[in-house]
């Protein structure tokens, strides 16, 4: 009798044990989920406060009256953009005034330099650094254009009306991934005219064959933005990516 009712009470303190556990288990998953749920709803928040900063910014710029925003119509195919630049502050100058052609990344746009860093942008803090120069951002066809005949040409348009409305002796270009490749490219085949001036580059993360990054990119948008400005892959038309990258043109 005493075994028998040892037994029972072991039996009743395991199914007690058993559905503690399982009431801690489900408790867990119920709050494993709520925080992910929290940590969505926290990463989604802040994205957006990203976006509505990027925004303000945004606004900021197009409403500033320091910086200059040009609409123009491409030689090219007669298509509408815009660039914008920051004029020099001594107007003052002998020897003719530096000019920085700033090419945004992929998927930015020319107002990149005048909004980030959050702190102090790229083009102000150069520009307040060097008085007399000129510092200018160019959309060259938007975010995934890379170096396309339409984005050469609209680059070689915006830098000469510069040169028409400042005495240019000295060019620099900079750029940043997608732009930093551009930049090192357009320095090498530039037209006459400006490829004189152009006396050095500033390039962050950009690559000198274009082929090569399509090849190897682990960036699930870059092989169609680059085959859409080139007219395919490099195996269909290779002439066209050697064209525009860096190292068959040294």
């Amino acid at each position: 009798m005493l075994k028998r009712h040892l037994l029972l009470i072991t039996l009743v303190f395991s199914l007690l044990i058993n559905a503690a556990g399982i009431f801690f288990f489900i408790a867990f998953l119920e709050t494993r989920g709520h925080l992910r749920h929290v940590k969505k709803e926290r990463n989604i928040a802040t994205q957006n406060l990203f976006m509505m900063r990027g925004q303000v910014r945004t606004n900021s710029v197009m409403a500033s009256d320091d910086v200059i925003k040009c609409t123009f119509v491409s030689h090219f195919d007669g298509q509408v953009d815009k660039f914008a630049y920051l004029p020099p502050s001594n107007l003052k100058t002998t020897g003719g005034f530096k000019l920085i052609v700033y090419l945004h990344g992929m998927g930015s746009t020319f107002l990149e330099p005048f909004i980030s860093p959050e702190t102090q942008s790229v083009a102000s803090e150069i520009r307040n650094n060097n008085p007399d120069l000129v510092f200018a951002s160019v959309n060259y066809r938007g975010g995934v254009a890379w170096i396309s005949d339409a984005a050469m040409a609209d680059i070689s348009q915006n830098i000469r009306e510069l040169m028409q409305r400042y005495p240019i002796s000295k060019i620099v270009m900079m750029g940043t991934s997608m732009g930093g490749t551009i930049s090192l490219t357009y320095a090498a085949i530039a037209p006459p005219d400006i490829k004189s001036k152009i006396i050095g580059v500033v390039s962050s993360e950009g690559a000198g064959d274009l082929a090569e990054v399509y090849r190897l990119t682990e960036n699930q948008s870059l092989k169609p933005a680059l085959a859409n400005a080139f007219g395919g892959p490099p195996e269909a038309v290779p002439e066209r990516y050697a064209r525009r990258s860096l190292l068959p043109n040294i």
